[in-house]
Order: structure tokens, then C-alpha cells, then sequence
């Protein structure tokens, strides 16, 4: 029933024109949700519905005849213009006003209050709406939007906008403001050995324990996964944050049972401050941060507080980085080689391509230097389809030239391996460069393997479909198992050289040599060790049953010329 003919019947109610009706219009206004009052000329209450009695919280009896200005406020409602005909005159905006209940208390209404002429005498009809459940589910949805769901903290939009109050409540006060983030040491083992449902329950503690030990106005947030923020404004110094600090720390490395599972566990801070350390909010972030990463560089369970000197290997990293994109339209990459061989050291079995960088100014630049900023960015895959295509064409050339053929492995990067026109490119510049696919080798790290299983797998028999062998590199480092390995269609194995390296002191490098060895052949996989610098080294792998080495112990990385001339001289015969 529409507004209008709710009033006309109301009118003709109160006219006494349709008294059979009474019972029926009343059932019908008591079924509204809104309340519904009459009121005369004296602002006294002349009718109502039965939702007004829920409303203010008194009986119809209270409430007929009372001032309805007690009630809510009916001065300073804008009206609307002259009704047409037919229509209750001017009706109210719907504004939010404040109502008052017979306890006293106040609550949220709206009010559409209209007017109309009933048995000649002017009244005013309000209908009332409260808005106290709709403030509430507000404030609901407004806390589930701030709010982090798992621990109740504040989420990383609250956390950032309390973080600009704090500038600006310390810009007026002229004091500090601490900025504190955490990271949880091991948390991914908890996750990984308990399941995320005790990680879930070791988050909730962590934000319990890091309420109790901050100021009732500190902000303490959750900013993702393990990692919390606190934000403290009020200190006059710097080291006034390292109590707190120093107490964190303490609370979390406590062995705590959650879900009746023991856990022990800790975190490492870092800490920077508006605005001795910067003024802008993502800055001082990236500033905590940078002391974060120090932090967990020192051993983790500590923490640092920000000094610009942190932030000069980033630096240096962003103009390596800058010259790693001149030096890819330069083309100043060049590929060194080294050989790998039988287990006698006689007979060359192949060598690797290894990616070197004749920097302007630097010289040559390690790998070790360039390849992690190029993984971070996107100049690994082209970079890598560079290595791949110039090892390519050198293997033919030395093919061409009279060598034996002669197998050159690649090392291929997870981002590159990752891209989706991987094995595309791989067939296209075996074609363009008419390499036979059996002398060319891919080394793939252990890791990478991890990665999606299903399809790494995939990829793997792809890439066997073109003749193309794979090598997992820095085997032992990864948790395959042989029940694992056995899915993936490889060739060999190579030893990670840290093992190596330990074979003659530490007996746990000889016992994982071993083991590796031994999987390796169980599988029909040929097994190779790399990182061989002495004679004792490969003494112990030729009683073990490796089938080839590779290291300084024969030759460093070469260039290509230079690696052609050693091998046309290699003769020399190792020790037995």
C-alpha cells in the first residue's frame, strides 16, 4: 500500500467515515516495521502504531496525548513544497535525527513527517524508522573492512591511516614516532609440520601478546601472513623503543602449547622513526623494513633500528641494476666454459656455459652479483634466452670445426623456466641454430622441481620429447625423495658442491655424497660431482662410484677461445 492511501485511510479512520475498518487499517499499521504517529496541532500525540510502543519503549497509554517533541525534535525538519492534489502535503526530507526512548537514552532515527487535514483540523503524520541495527551492521562491516579477520588487529589500511594520524598528532606535540615491524622466525616450519591450523592459532597468540605488552593508544597491526606492525607516537627518544623491543622479543621466544602441540618460536624487528628518519609513510615503511632485513642478517631474534648506512646495498643494488639494462642492449655478456669429466679425469664429457659480464668500468662481474637482480626483475628471461641461444650456437661452431661432439650444459633460471614460451623458444633455437638436441643439457636446481610438481613434469617430458637431456642441479640441497625423483624423465644428477667440499671433514657430507650416488644409479641416473679442488676429493668419489667431476682441480671457467685450446692439450691423468 503506497504512502498516500495509508494516509487517506488514516484520515477517514479518524473522521469516523469507515469504522468497519478499524480493525483491519490497525492490523495494517501495526504490520509496519516504521512507526507511525499522529500528531495534532499541539504537537500532542493523537494516534499510533503498534511498532512506536518498541521504539521509545512505553505503552500506547504513555505516550497518547504527550508532547511528541519529548520523543524526537520536530523543528528545523525541511519540508517539501505544496502536495498535489490528492496527496499528503508537504512531506520531510528523510534527515537523521535524534530520538530519545523513555529510559533516556538516545538512538538514530530518520523521520518523514508529512501533513494532512483530518476532520478539518490540521495533523501531522510522522513515520519513524530507527537506525540503531543499521548503525550497528556499519560498524560491522566498517570493522571487518579495518580489521584484520583472523586476529582482530588492524588490517593494512587501518594500520596505514593510523600511521599518518601519528605524523601528524607528532608533527603538533613535536615528539617521535616509532615505527616497529615484526616478523615471526620459522613460521613457515609451524605450517609446514603442525598444519595452518596451528599456525593460525600461534598468529592469534602473537597479537594477543603484542596488546599486552604495547600502550592502550599504540596501533598494533597485522600486515600479512607473519608479519605485525606497531606504531607508537609519544616518544621523546629513540631509545625509549628498545625495552619494548628487548620485551617482544623475550615473550615470543617463550615455548607456548597451542592445540596441545608444543611450539618454539621467535621474531626479529626492525624499527625506524618519523620523522628522524624520513616523513612520508611508505618510506618509513620501506625504512622498518630495510632494518627488518638487517635484523634477520645478524642471526634473527634481535632487532636493529634503521641507519642509513643499511640502505647502501640496495643502492648500489639499483645502479647494478640500471647497468644490467644497459649491458643487455650493449651486449656485453659473454659465456665462459667449464669442462666436466669421466671419473678417470681422461676423457672430456662436456663443459657448462657459464654467463659472464664485462662490466665498462667494474670488469668482469660474478654472477653471484648480477643474477639475483636480474631473477627480481624481468631481464632473466632474456637474458637467459641469450645464454641459451649463444651456448647453442657455440657448440655447433665447435662441432663444425673438427671437435668431437660435445655436450654443453645450460643453466636455466625458475624465472625462466616459468615462462609460458619456455620450451617454444627451446625447440625454435635448437632449429635456428641446427644444434643436435643431445649435445645440448639443461641444469635445473632441485628447488625448482618443488614448484608446482605436476606441471614441472609436464614441462620435463616436453622437453625429453625434443632430445634435449636435464640435469638436476645442487642436488642434496631439496628434500626429494626417490619415490619422488623417479616421476621426472632426467639424466643426471649433480652433487651440490658444499657436499664436496665437506667430503674429507665432515662426515655428514660424505655420508649425503654417498646417498646421492647411490639414488642416483638406483634410478639409471648418471651422477656428477662439481666443486672438485682436490685429489683426496676425488679419491673418495671414484670409490663411491661418481661417474664424473667437474671443478678447479681441472680447469676454472673459461672463454670460449681459451677453453678450445685447453681442451685440444688435456692429457693429464689423476692420481688413483
Amino acid at each position: 500500500m503506497s504512502a498516500r492511501s495509508l494516509f487517506e485511510q488514516l484520515e477517514e479512520r479518524l473522521e469516523g467515515q469507515v469504522p468497519q475498518q478499524d480493525d483491519l487499517l490497525q492490523a495494517l499499521l501495526d504490520s509496519l516495521f516504521d512507526g507511525v504517529i499522529v500528531i495534532d496541532q499541539n504537537g500532542h500525540v493523537r494516534a499510533m502504531n503498534a511498532a512506536v510502543e518498541t521504539i521509545f519503549g512505553c505503552k500506547a497509554s504513555e505516550l497518547i496525548g504527550r508532547d511528541a517533541s519529548s520523543l524526537m525534535p520536530l523543528t528545523g525538519i525541511r519540508q517539501t513544497g505544496k502536495a498535489a492534489p490528492g496527496q499528503a502535503e508537504g512531506v520531510a526530507c528523510g534527515d537523521e535525527l535524534t530520538g530519545r526512548r523513555s529510559n533516556g537514552t538516545a538512538f538514530p532515527m530518520v523521520v518523514n513527517l508529512s501533513q494532512a487535514t483530518i476532520d478539518g483540523e490540521a495533523m501531522k503524520v510522522a513515520v519513524v524508522r530507527d537506525l540503531t541495527e543499521h548503525r550497528r551492521a556499519e560498524e560491522t562491516i566498517r570493522e571487518l573492512a579495518l580489521n584484520d579477520g583472523l586476529t582482530g588487529l588492524a588490517n593494512r589500511d587501518l594500520f596505514h591511516r593510523r600511521l599518518e594520524e601519528a605524523f601528524r598528532s607528532a608533527a603538533q606535540r613535536g615528539c617521535l614516532v616509532a615505527l616497529m615491524v615484526l616478523n615471526l622466525d620459522g613460521f613457515k616450519s609451524v605450517n609446514d609440520n603442525y598444519g595452518h591450523t596451528i599456525g593460525d592459532a600461534l598468529l592469534k597468540h602473537v597479537a594477543r601478546r603484542l596488546e599486552k605488552v604495547t600502550r592502550k593508544g599504540d596501533t598494533v597491526a597485522r600486515l600479512g601472513s607473519d608479519e605485525f606492525a606497531v606504531v607508537m607516537v609519544g616518544l621523546e627518544k629513540p631509545d625509549a623503543i628498545r625495552g619494548l623491543a628487548a620485551r617482544i622479543l623475550a615473550d615470543l621466544s617463550k615455548p607456548v602449547t597451542l592445540e596441545g602441540s608444543l611450539l618454539r618460536t621467535g621474531a626479529s624487528i626492525g624499527i625506524a622513526f618519523y620523522p628522524r628518519d624520513d616523513t612520508d609513510p611508505d618510506e618509513l615503511i620501506r625504512k622498518a623494513d630495510t632494518a627488518l632485513e638487517a635484523a634477520k642478517g645478524t642471526g634473527r631474534g634481535t632487532y636493529r633500528l634503521y641507519d642509513e648506512i643499511m640502505d647502501a646495498p640496495a643502492r648500489a643494488a639499483k645502479v647494478l641494476e640500471a647497468d644490467l639494462r644497459l649491458a643487455v642492449v650493449r651486449n656485453e655478456f659473454e659465456l665462459f666454459y667449464q669442462p666436466k669429466l669421466c671419473i678417470d679425469g681422461r676423457r672430456v664429457t662436456g663443459a657448462e656455459a657459464l654467463v659472464r659480464w664485462r662490466h665498462p668500468t667494474r670488469g668482469i662481474v660474478s654472477p653471484g652479483d648480477f643474477i639475483p637482480i636480474a631473477e627480481s626483475s624481468d631481464l632473466m628471461v632474456h637474458l637467459g634466452e641469450w645464454v641459451l641461444r649463444a651456448a647453442c650456437e657455440q657448440a655447433k661452431a665447435w662441432q663444425d670445426s673438427g671437435f668431437p661432439s660435445l655436450p654443453v650444459a645450460v643453466n636455466i633460471s625458475a624465472r625462466q623456466f616459468r615462462d609460458s614460451d619456455f620450451v617454444a623458444a627451446l625447440k625454435r633455437t635448437l632449429q635456428e641454430t641446427g644444434l643436435d638436441p643431445r649435445l645440448l643439457e639443461l641444469e635445473i636446481t632441485e628447488g625448482m622441481m618443488m614448484e608446482d610438481t605436476e606441471q614441472v613434469i609436464d614441462e620435463f617430458h616436453l622437453i625429453h620429447d625434443l632430445g634435449v637431456e636435464i640435469s638436476i642441479d645442487d642436488f642434496g640441497t631439496g628434500y626429494s625423495s626417490l619415490a619422488y625423483l623417479k616421476r621426472f624423465p632426467v639424466h643426471r644428477l649433480k652433487i651440490d658442491r658444499s657436499f664436496v667440499r665437506d667430503l674429507t671433514t665432515e662426515p655428514d657430507g660424505a655420508a649425503i655424497t654417498e646417498a646421492v650416488i647411490k639414488m642416483g644409479h638406483s634410478l639409471n641416473l648418471k651422477v656428477i660431482a662439481e666443486g672438485v679442488e682436490l685429489e683426496e676429493q676425488v679419491t673418495y668419489l671414484r670409490s663411491k662410484g661418481c661417474d664424473e667431476l667437474q671443478g678447479f682441480l681441472f680447469s676454472q671457467p673459461l672463454p670460449s677461445r681459451d677453453f678450445a685450446s685447453w681442451l685440444t692439450s688435456w692429457k693429464r691423468p689423476i692420481a688413483v
